[in-house]
């Protein structure tokens, strides 16, 4: 009975041993038929009005399957600094919009060629160019602003309770 036990344990050792390489192979192919179905969409211009930010870089997966990926992004000029890597997953039938995080340095047009690898970094789909309007001072002088008018209103407030007077009771 225990040479069976034994048996059975070694057969179902070499079984997964075997299926382990035909499993990644699947993969590995599934991902060269779905590069058709994988893609980045094309989108309008992105405003950026802050230093930090993330940018979102919407992608299909129209295929039956999970697929996990890389987003690669390259910035054209030095106006804004992009991760080199960035890994997405996309499921199975849907959309998504990942989310590139990005430092703006300067104020300008930047493009942002995006392409999507697979993870032996074989290309599945791209470049795409997203076009970028960075500003990065906008957020500082609109926070500028804004506490401004509200040291406005609050010292308007102080005149008109002092020369007004509180009534009496």
């Amino acid at each position: 009975m225990a040479k069976k036990t034994r048996l059975w344990a070694l057969m179902l050792i070499f079984a997964s041993i075997v299926s382990v390489p035909a499993s990644v192979m699947a993969n590995m192919n599934f991902t060269a038929e779905a590069s058709d179905q994988i893609r980045i969409v094309p989108g309008s211009a992105i405003n950026l009005v802050s230093v930090d930010s993330n940018l979102p870089v919407a992608v299909i997966n129209e295929s039956d399957r999970r697929v996990d990926l890389v987003l690669r992004a390259r910035a054209t000029n030095a106006k804004l600094e992009v991760p080199a890597r960035t890994p997405v997953t996309i499921p199975a039938g849907s959309a998504i919009n990942a989310e590139l995080p990005v430092t703006a340095v300067a104020n300008g047009q930047v493009e942002v060629l995006v392409w999507l690898n697979d993870g032996n970094g074989q290309r599945i789909f791209g470049p795409e160019t997203l076009i970028v309007n960075v500003n990065r001072d906008v957020e500082g002088i609109l926070l500028a602003v804004f506490i401004g008018l509200l040291s406005v209103l609050l010292v308007a407030g102080i005149v008109r309770t002092s020369i007004k007077g509180r009534p009496n009771d």
